[in-house]
């Protein structure tokens, strides 16, 4: 029998341990978010955004954020179909239809 570290825990998805949050994240950050939009996106402290970010660096052995959008996007960690650009109100963003065919 294979042993599956991720087995039991039931909180880590897919063979590289990464947790459904953390999988949110790097969406988030494949789409152009900063740390303190992932925040105010999820809910949550920037200071744990940076955590995640610094766990999924780890676990995927990347070392800055578009390392972390190549490797997400070669091994289609995430399947947005739309880009992020910003709304008309400021510093908000939005999910648009994407018009360039490469999608992911």
């Amino acid at each position: 029998m294979l042993f599956n570290p991720d087995a039991g825990r039931g909180r880590a998805c897919g063979s590289f341990g990464l947790t459904p949050r953390e999988r949110e994240v790097i969406a988030a950050v494949v789409a152009g978010y900063t740390n303190k939009n992932i925040a105010q996106k999820f809910s949550m402290d920037e200071h744990t955004v940076k955590h995640h970010v610094a766990n999924v660096f780890d676990k995927l052995r990347v070392s800055n954020r578009l390392e972390l959008a190549l490797f997400a996007v070669e091994h289609q960690l995430c399947r947005r179909q739309g880009q992020l650009r910003p709304s008309l109100r400021g510093a908000s963003y939005e999910w648009q239809e994407r018009k360039h065919p490469l999608q992911f």
